[in-house]
């Protein structure tokens, strides 16, 4: 009997033709690079059309800053400003135009400030190793500190004094200058811990004052630095005699006297040490009136009169240093 014969279940498979394969690939990369092509054209072509816009809105704003429409000029810059966002030439023309403008209300100059704030703050940002840029929001936030006495402004001085920080060379010779406004800011801020911290020898070391020390090593005739670490240190003295604490208040009291006649040895004709030194012999003299009135016995006339008399002097010498343009916002 004859045996059947079985077709195989597995069927052979086709050889893959290597031509017809190869122009398949050639076909869809031909593709992807027309693609590319394309896309890079558009992006290049719009790329084109922003800034030829952004110029435009520059030309345009430069006229309206001519004819004195601040307002209008103001806004024609922010638009290029946004589309061409590192372009520091744009962003000092938008500051230009902004503090021409005359605000109509108190709430319309807080707005215009805080985009004034703005605009620094993005100078900085597209150029962070420019220790000017940097500077220049720091000393913007510290004068507003100052005039306002705001917490929020002592805040936002140390952050961007931080963040410049991270940003300026180790070895730039101006480093130390953002250094000193974390040391002031600090000071500021952390008032309610300024006895918390002691140093290996036993001094109470207040909130600031490494930072403080870092700026006087680097710029030892620096008069701000001088006169924040001697204040800083007074101040520590005064806290720990209120708050009983005697005996450490006694070893931080020569402290901050060696450090006050440091301040005028150095910086004596500054404003700012003047001004330490001012407060310095008042707080003495107002403790002396205290202690007397408390048993005459431990503070003598003579010594109430001399206390008066340094008042007195102190103060005629500021009076002389005073000049309202440079100092009449402190």
């Amino acid at each position: 009997m004859a045996k059947k014969k079985y077709k195989s279940v597995h069927k052979k498979k086709r050889k893959s033709n290597p031509v017809h394969g190869s122009k398949t690939n050639k076909k869809l990369i031909t593709i992807l690079v027309v693609a590319t092509l394309l896309v890079g054209s558009a992006l290049m072509g719009l790329l084109y059309m922003n800034m030829k816009s952004a110029t435009s809105n520059v030309a345009n704003a430069d006229e309206n800053m001519e004819l004195g429409e601040f307002r209008k000029a103001y806004k024609l810059y922010g638009k290029a400003v946004s589309k061409e966002l590192n372009n520091i030439e744009y962003i000092t023309k938008l500051q230009n135009a902004l503090v021409q403008i005359t605000p109509m209300t108190q709430e319309e100059a807080v707005a215009f400030y805080d985009r004034y704030i703005e605009t620094l703050v993005h100078a900085a940002r597209y150029n962070p190793s420019d220790i000017d840029a940097q500077l220049a929001v720091a000393n913007e936030m510290h004068r507003a500190a100052r005039v306002t006495g705001s917490l929020n402004y002592w805040k936002r001085l140390r952050l961007v004094a931080k963040v410049g920080l991270e940003h300026i060379a180790l070895d730039n010779p101006r480093r130390h200058e953002l250094t000193l406004f974390v040391g002031l800011s600090s000071l500021r801020i952390e008032d309610a811990s300024m006895t918390e911290t002691y140093d290996a020898i036993g001094h109470v070391r207040f909130p600031g004052e490494d930072e403080i020390e870092l700026t006087i090593k680097a710029d030892p005739g620096n008069a701000v630095a001088w006169s924040a670490l001697a204040h800083g240190r007074m101040a520590l003295y005064y806290r720990l005699s209120a708050d009983g604490k005697t005996k450490q208040a006694n070893v931080n009291f020569k402290l901050a006297n060696e450090t006050m006649q440091q301040a005028i040895e150095v910086a004596g004709d500054s404003f700012d040490v003047l001004t330490t030194y001012f407060r310095d012999v008042l707080l003495q003299k107002g403790t002396l009136y205290q202690l007397h009135l408390m048993d005459p016995r431990k503070v003598t006339q003579e010594e109430l009169e001399i206390a008066e008399l340094k008042v007195t002097d102190a103060q005629n010498v500021l009076t002389e240093r005073f000049d309202p343009e440079i100092h009449g916002s402190r």
